[in-house]
């Protein structure tokens, strides 16, 4: 078992994944990092998560071999299926709870979501000398309905009307994150796709992407590529939406 192999527990830290990074050089592929207490967190595009009691925060540290033995050109298509295989693993320990992957990186249930992933690449040399992987699921949270998020967030516990055993929870996570990382180093690009596409919850509907551009482009979700790309289908045209590009995807 490589993911999990070490683990780091401190009561309070103020940044996961800036923790993770101090220690980049002595963590072996694969250290788990756990704080009770995170003071800052943040999601994609630096924006917060903001943090309630019942949740699941994770920050984890690899090392891949597999991007030893690639060129420059080919790192960020490895990276964009590392994205792949880890968002499978979360998606497939969630499974039973009908959990879906709303591209490109967030876990949802009944188009509400669960939580996400978060991918920092610390670079040395121009190559990646580590990657940090931040995730954050919602298990027993609960979200009032005069709570700003309650339209467009849930948690496990809300879905099926119970709380679950988070310590289980986690532990079946580092297991399928680990399965799925194995798979990758091994290069099992195909089946990583396959599964990964499986999960896709907004595959052959209406939806809007909002780029990092400020600018909204609305179409049909017709296909995921194996680079981790999407085709849009717009006004009859495809589109190639890059994973890189996109801020946020809504539904119509």
């Amino acid at each position: 078992m490589i993911i999990g192999s070490k683990l780091y527990r401190i009561k309070e830290c103020s940044n996961s994944m800036v923790w993770a990074k101090e220690h980049s050089i002595d963590a072996p592929d694969g250290s788990v990092f756990i704080a009770d207490k995170i003071l800052h967190t943040c999601g994609r595009q630096g924006r917060i998560w903001q943090q309630y009691p019942g949740q699941l925060l994770v920050t984890i540290l690899l090392k891949p071999k597999l991007l030893h033995e690639v060129g420059f050109d080919d790192v960020p298509v490895r990276l964009n299926q590392l994205n792949m295989a880890l968002s499978v693993g979360i998606a497939q320990a969630l499974e039973l709870y009908n959990v879906g992957i709303k591209w490109p990186n967030d876990f949802v249930v009944s188009d509400k979501k669960v939580g996400g992933l978060l991918a920092h690449v610390v670079w040395q040399n121009n190559f990646p000398a580590c990657i940090i992987i931040g995730f954050a699921l919602n298990i027993n949270t609960q979200f009032a309905v005069t709570d700003q998020l309650y339209l467009t967030a849930t948690s496990l516990s809300m879905a099926i009307g119970k709380d679950l055993d988070m310590r289980a929870i986690y532990h079946d996570l580092l297991a399928k994150l680990d399965s799925y990382y194995s798979l990758w180093e091994q290069k099992q690009f195909v089946q990583i796709y396959r599964s990964w596409k499986a999960f896709q919850i907004y595959l052959g509907k209406k939806i809007a992407i909002h780029q990092k551009d400020s600018i909204v482009v609305s179409g049909v979700m017709s296909q995921v590529l194996p680079n981790g790309d999407m085709l849009l289908l717009v006004d009859g045209k495809i589109q190639i939406i890059p994973f890189c590009i996109v801020s946020d995807v809504r539904v119509g």
